[in-house]
């Protein structure tokens, strides 16, 4: 539709020319403008009109973004796997001794991560201090400490975001603690949710 209109448009303006012309010849004789107009026809047949930006083909909107997909109970176990690991790098770089990983230690952990949802805070939902976990699952300990955040997507980031905050950097490199446990828990918006615990062993 639009390749018409510009070509009539053209063409009318290209006729006018033409007319003029012919108004203004002096000469006798009428002149011939047939080759003029047939070379004009064929241009404007095979004219074409490429449409702007704004001629009405609108972007489609941007599709939402993704809610993240459920993480397996593996994939979150390498995750925590993966901190340990990034910790022990962190603690042999200052000359710290590395900590050992304990799995009950870790399911205290878990357990404080889902209950950090909502909760962001050192306190336990119940009002107690977190290091009360480790009485509900009978871990002995000497000392404990814990980390926690709420929304980084990848170990690297957590354990960068701990090691920038003094006390949580503290807690990481803390030579007296000796074991720890890391905890990661999904909630249904697909968000990550992670605590490490460390504790002096007696």
């Amino acid at each position: 539709m639009k390749n018409c209109m510009v070509r009539a448009f053209i063409a009318m303006c290209l006729a006018s020319v033409l007319l003029a012309g012919m108004t203004m010849t002096a000469s006798a004789s009428e002149p011939d403008y047939s080759k003029e107009i047939e070379e004009m026809t064929k241009w404007l047949d095979g004219m074409t009109v490429t449409p702007s930006a704004g001629s009405g083909n609108q972007a489609e909107p941007a599709a939402p973004a993704e809610k993240p997909r459920p993480l397996t109970g593996d994939e979150l176990k390498a995750y925590a796997d993966k901190v340990y690991e990034l910790v022990n790098r962190e603690r042999e770089k200052a000359g710290a001794e590395p900590l050992d990983y304990r799995e009950d230690i870790a399911g205290a952990a878990t357990l404080r991560a889902e209950e950090i949802v909502g909760n962001y805070t050192h306190t336990r939902p119940d009002g107690s201090k977190f290091s009360t976990v480790f009485d509900e699952l009978d871990i002995s300990k000497r000392a404990s400490g814990e980390n926690i955040y709420t929304s980084p997507i990848t170990p690297e980031a957590a354990v960068n975001g701990w090691m920038a905050s003094e006390g949580h950097r503290n807690n990481i490199l803390k030579e007296k603690y000796t074991a720890t446990g890391i905890g990661i828990y999904q909630d249904k918006a697909g968000g990550l949710h992670w605590v490490q615990l460390f504790i002096q062993e007696k």
